[in-house]
């Protein structure tokens, strides 16, 4: 796999993966959240098992977490700074997982999801420098070019139906 620039040198990325079966089988406190939120509580326990177990390097802050609570339903994907610029968390949820980690985990083949998130990732690693030679970045930006014409069309018939023309 490609490394990430980290000062003047360059390191691999560290992934991390945490699975639990579900929340109600864990003694947990989320202060800010509610026990039944748990979007939030994947989201809180992603980024503090990323932060517990040092995934990535300390400087670079180089990792990728991923925390799925298999029988809520839900999963959360953390990166440290050092790679945002280059895995977006827009990317991680509108394209990393609905388009590669869900349809495995609608049919409960979690290996399958984490391998092809993993596959996923190293593309786009590999290609950091010049994100339009990933097959995958260039499906990810028609998409999101395709829902910005959408959001267009429906915001121009608001204004028009609004304006009354």
């Amino acid at each position: 796999m490609e490394e990430v620039q980290c000062g003047n040198e360059k390191k691999g990325l560290e992934v991390g993966i945490a699975i639990i079966s579900k929340f109600r089988n864990y003694d947990f406190e989320a202060p800010y959240t509610s026990s039944k939120d748990f979007p939030a509580l994947t989201e809180h326990y992603c980024k503090h098992i990323h932060t517990q177990w040092g995934v990535g390097d300390a400087t670079c802050n180089n990792g990728l977490m991923v925390f799925i609570s298999i029988q809520d339903r839900h999963l959360y994907i953390s990166t440290g700074k050092g790679i945002k610029h280059i895995i977006t968390d827009h990317f991680i949820e509108k394209w990393l997982i609905p388009n590669t980690m869900a349809p495995w985990m609608k049919q409960q083949r979690y290996d399958q999801a984490l391998l092809e998130m993993l596959l996923v990732v190293q593309e786009i690693i590999e290609n950091q420098h010049d994100l339009s030679k990933s097959s995958v970045h260039r499906q990810y930006d028609e998409q999101v070019k395709s829902t910005e014409r959408i959001e267009w069309i429906v915001m121009s018939i608001i204004g028009a139906v609004i304006l009354g023309v």
